[in-house]
């Protein structure tokens, strides 16, 4: 071999050896590379940058009634599922998922066991922004705390009792219900601290000055009973005894009647719902007490016990059937038209719930991801178009719309007197 080919093989020696070396190099840096790669996939996983939910889901937990149609609760779903279906079950650019929970048992009464059950089941599903119900005060009361705790944005249009919101009604209310230290319960009805003083108001200038509360056992009764006795002694009448009945009490009315005639009230005031003071009026009657009577949420429809009866009254959160207005009965109509039912006197309740609804698909589109509490930070925020007016929420989660309507009975009828002041 001559030094020339000699000098040849070594230098295409080297020259393999430095294509070795810069494979090797090169796998290296690949590996350091995937490696690294998979480290901010899986980081950008783990903090939702990279796996965006496109899909969330809303809730309800309602005790519905035996028979679909009936009652209050099936209204409430069906005005929701009709809000969702016109917006195309959208909310921006999130689809959204509808989940209607049943808290009765299997004679349609509410369970409270599963009020809490329900709560719990929507805090541990990371796909559920928010939460719509609970239908009472007093199911609030148990649900509250455990979506807070979760973060999940909560609306109710029904519950009323002012101490799920508002401290001076029960002790540690209503910080109790908000272990977080963040508001997450939104008000979509005007609440008890309101319908209350309303009631007290108008009492004053129909020139009432000595009033008996008859006062239901629940969070219901009490927050419509301490607000009425608040503003009306507040403005010179005096409340000169109350008593306690049980809801929808029917019967047994005795001790409260001679009571009644002890003090001789010149109104006696019926803090709870409608169906005690159908029965008590008639009670009073029949005892030979003419004294007036001013009751909350009689003003659904006359009970034909009331019949021929004078000197009854009633207040109701919200807007009767026959003011409501022109968008209102035009979703009534579409709801109808949908679900084979009329609403009649639930009309302003459905109302209310297909605005929630609505704020409720808002504030989602707002927040503009599926995030829990983006969507509480988008309702603290929102201010919304509904079919019953311009809705907003203030600190607390009370609604700013506040809807309180006067009603007389009048040859068998009620007859709405119009929006009360409620200060």
């Amino acid at each position: 071999m001559t030094e020339q080919t000699r000098l040849q093989s070594e230098e295409e020696k080297k020259k393999e050896q430095r294509k070795k070396r810069m494979r090797t190099l090169t796998y290296v840096i690949v590996g350091i590379l995937i490696v690294a790669l998979v480290s901010v996939v899986a980081v950008g996983a783990s903090r939702g940058l990279w796996l965006k939910k496109s899909t969330v889901k809303i809730v309800t937990v309602l005790p519905f009634d035996v028979e679909e149609g009936a009652g209050i609760a099936w209204p409430l779903r069906h005005a929701m599922e009709l809000a969702l279906e016109e917006a195309d079950h959208r909310a921006g650019d999130l689809t959204v998922e509808f989940e209607a929970w049943n808290s009765a048992d299997e004679e349609g009464m509410p369970v409270a066991e599963k009020e809490t059950e329900y709560a719990e089941q929507a805090a541990a599903d990371p796909d559920v922004v928010a939460f719509m119900g609970s239908l009472s005060s007093s199911g609030c009361k148990e649900s509250i705390p455990i979506l807070n705790r979760a973060g999940v944005a909560q609306l109710s249009s029904t519950a009323t009792y002012p101490g799920l919101t508002k401290s001076g009604f029960g002790a540690g209310e209503p910080a109790i219900y908000y272990p977080s230290g963040e508001r997450t319960f939104f008000r979509v009805v005007t609440p008890d601290d309101m319908q209350g003083p309303a009631g007290a108001l108008w009492a004053r200038d129909l020139g009432f000055e000595r009033i008996y509360i008859v006062e239901q056992n629940d969070l219901f009764g009490y927050g419509l009973a301490q607000t009425f006795r608040q503003t009306a002694e507040a403005n010179g009448m005096t409340i000169v005894g109350s008593s306690a009945v049980e809801p929808n009490q029917q019967e047994g009315f005795e001790e409260i009647l001679a009571d009644i005639a002890a003090q001789e009230p010149d109104l006696v005031y019926q803090a709870g719902f409608g169906g005690t003071g159908n029965a008590l009026v008639p009670a009073m009657r029949a005892a030979g007490l003419e004294t007036s009577l001013m009751g909350t949420t009689l003003a659904t429809e006359a009970d034909e016990r009331l019949f021929g009866i004078k000197g009854v009254m009633s207040t109701h959160s919200g807007i009767p059937t026959g003011e409501l207005n022109e968008e209102t009965l035009d979703f009534a109509r579409r709801f109808e038209e949908r679900f084979g039912y009329q609403l009649g006197g639930r009309a302003f309740w459905a109302a209310m719930a297909y605005d929630a609804m609505g704020i409720a698909l808002a504030s989602i589109e707002q927040a503009g991801e599926a995030d829990r509490a983006a969507v509480v930070e988008a309702l603290h925020e929102i201010e919304y178009n509904g079919i019953a007016g311009r809705w907003s929420f203030d600190e607390n989660g009370d609604t700013n719309l506040l809807l309180v309507t006067g009603f007389v009975l009048e040859e068998d009828e009620w007859q709405s007197v119009g929006l009360l002041r409620v200060r």
